[in-house]
């Protein structure tokens, strides 16, 4: 209101700095007015992500400087999929296996088995790496989901049991991913394809020779969840 009195009274103004000279008018605030001119009445607060709340359990900088490789895993029952990268984000497996039959029995024992013979395929690295997706299975997924979580912690298990090291797994938030390489369309995650392409082309996660060629010449559905892995050790990084 003090802008608007001063302009009735004294007509426009030459500059920011004549608005700014206005008794009772602090920079801060005149720099709200201007955001609620450009955004709305309400200002847009930009904050920075908060990328160690993403990643559960946190690591030391000590645990992060000795990360020189991570696989990134899929848990998708009866597929495992995983990609192995460098910290100087070069690919250097990517592969989608099938570990369960399709008609196995949800049984402990059944997943315990499937768990120890998959491990035996993924590369040693200094860290493992998957997404916590959000849990929201419809009627007809819990099954698929209980079968998810209960994998999921087997590999936790295995594959940190033993190791002086830890954590030897940790979880990266699916929000965190979805947010960094912008793939929200209203309240859905859309396909990440065209993301990963622009990263591959201008040499940002470096997919390339006999991995890259497999990789576009596998089906829609596979090279979905192989994006999906790249995507979570490129974010990680």
């Amino acid at each position: 209101m003090r802008i608007l009195h001063h302009r009735e009274e004294n007509c426009g103004f030459n500059s920011m700095d004549h608005v700014g000279s206005i008794s009772g008018i602090q920079a801060r605030g005149l720099a709200r007015i201007c955001e609620a001119i450009l955004y709305g009445k309400k200002p847009q607060e930009k904050r920075l992500p908060d990328r160690g709340s993403s990643i559960i359990p946190p690591l030391t900088l000590q645990r992060m400087q000795g990360v020189s490789d991570i696989v990134a895993i899929d848990v998708s029952p009866p597929y495992l999929t995983w990609t192995h990268v460098t910290r100087d984000n070069c690919v250097l497996a990517l592969e989608r296996v099938k570990f369960l039959e399709d008609k196995a029995r949800p049984h402990l024992y059944a997943y315990y088995d499937a768990v120890q013979q998959v491990l035996k395929l993924l590369p040693t690295a200094s860290l493992y790496v998957v997404e916590q997706k959000l849990q929201r299975p419809k009627s007809g997924e819990v099954a698929h989901s209980q079968s998810q979580l209960t994998v999921q912690a087997m590999l936790v298990a295995l594959l940190s049991h033993g190791k002086l090291v830890q954590p030897q797994v940790v979880s990266v938030k699916s929000s965190a991913i979805t947010n960094l390489f912008d793939l929200n369309v209203g309240n859905e995650r859309v396909s990440g394809q065209e993301t990963l392409r622009k990263l591959v082309d201008e040499g940002t996660l470096n997919l390339q020779g006999k991995l890259r060629s497999a990789y576009f010449k596998e089906t829609s559905i596979n090279r979905e969840y192989l994006c999906g892995v790249l995507l979570l050790a490129r974010g990680f990084y």
